[in-house]
């Protein structure tokens, strides 16, 4: 924002929508919107995402960007075509949605702005829809893992201790730590079966 026509954002090849938010701002403060051609991408997604929300100033090869970008840095960078102009207020709508955040298990909120929607925790973190459900399924590997890392750990700790316990504290224990054990099992299964959100 504060360098306004200054600035050159650029969105190349890569999985999924991220760059595109960001590249609506640059694009609004006056600067300019750099995109490589998605059919000369190796994952079109973001490219073609960014195409979709965001009058881009240039859609180029990978091969021509180096050029370009020069020229862009050394010239007049100003586009012809109208910006979306620094002073035109953007209205923001803001609820929450019944979700916790990937990262941090805070609150998400969805935002939209200008036909955008973005999805943030009160912390700062910021989702796409797509990159939203990508870190849902990485979230939801790590705490199946933390359950069969704390369950394996509960009967190791009794095995530990039992030695210092009433014979018939410890043998109840015992019985308790071969069933965290059972349901430590069960849960390596579903991860096995566990697939992530199909995106594309």
């Amino acid at each position: 924002m504060a360098c306004g026509e200054r600035v050159i954002g650029v969105v190349l090849s890569g999985c999924l929508d991220d760059g595109s938010a960001g590249l609506w701002w640059i694009k609004r403060f006056g600067g300019l919107a750099v995109v490589q051609n998605p059919d000369n991408a190796a994952q079109p997604e973001m490219p073609g995402s960014a195409l979709q929300h965001v009058d881009a100033d240039h859609v180029v090869n990978l091969e021509e960007m180096p050029e370009l970008l020069a020229r862009l840095v050394a010239g007049n960078k100003r586009p012809s075509a109208p910006k979306l102009g620094a002073d035109k207020a953007v209205k923001e709508t803001k609820h929450v949605i019944e979700t916790t955040c990937p990262d941090c298990q805070g609150p998400l909120s969805e935002i939209r702005e200008a036909g955008l929607r973005q999805y943030r925790c009160l912390v700062g973190h910021t989702y796409s829809a797509q990159s939203l459900l990508q870190s849902n399924s990485e979230a939801q590997e790590r705490s199946l893992w933390s359950a069969v890392v704390k369950l394996e750990e509960s009967a190791k700790l009794v095995d530990l201790l039992s030695p210092q316990l009433p014979e018939a504290v410890a043998a109840n224990l015992q019985r308790q730590a071969e069933l965290k054990l059972a349901q430590a099992a069960k849960i390596r299964k579903v991860l096995q079966e566990l697939e992530p959100f199909q995106l594309e």
